[in-house]
């Protein structure tokens, strides 16, 4: 195994782990993260966190600093993967040039959808322009996007290159 797939196994089991931890610490709340994640309007939004109640909100609010090491964890397995795979694929193609960004890039809208989230939940409503709430809703569904066609693109690389 060479050093490429062994970090990409390593920061796998990593990612694993961070989302298992955060799966426990937000999976309860009604609607759930996602729901959150990709809402676009502040009144959305905010009745989101009112469902949530000070507690749920709370425990969303504890959790930023495990999904920012589990967007890096991800990040780099994603980088390391699909560099390993980019490089056992003989033919040029387009899947397989951009695999090795595919969750890197995901991670970037992730992390600007962590910060406008921490900022969103921590003032008072009313206090934040909708633009702000339209950003983080675009980047969340931008990494979603991203995260969902990744494997796809893998597994067309990879095919590819058998072809």
């Amino acid at each position: 195994m060479n050093a490429l797939a062994v970090i990409a196994v390593l920061f796998t089991l990593g990612s694993g782990l961070l989302f298992v931890v955060l799966l426990r610490r937000l999976g309860h709340l009604k609607p759930n993260i996602v729901r959150l994640q990709l809402t676009f309007r502040p009144k959305s939004f905010r009745k989101i966190l009112g469902l949530w109640e000070e507690a749920g909100v709370h425990r969303y609010r504890s959790t930023f600093a495990l999904d920012h090491a589990f967007l890096i964890c991800y990040a780099i397995a994603g980088a390391a993967g699909g560099a390993w795979l980019a490089s056992r694929v003989e033919n040029p193609s387009f899947s397989r040039d951009c695999l090795p960004w595919l969750l890197p890039a995901a991670a970037a809208f992730d992390a600007v959808e962590n910060k406008l989230h921490q900022v969103l939940v921590a003032r008072p409503p009313g206090g934040q322009p909708g633009s702000m709430f339209l950003a983080a809703g675009v980047s969340a569904s931008a990494k979603w996007a991203l995260l969902l066609v990744a494997v796809p693109v893998a597994l067309h690389a990879w095919l590819g290159s058998a072809a």
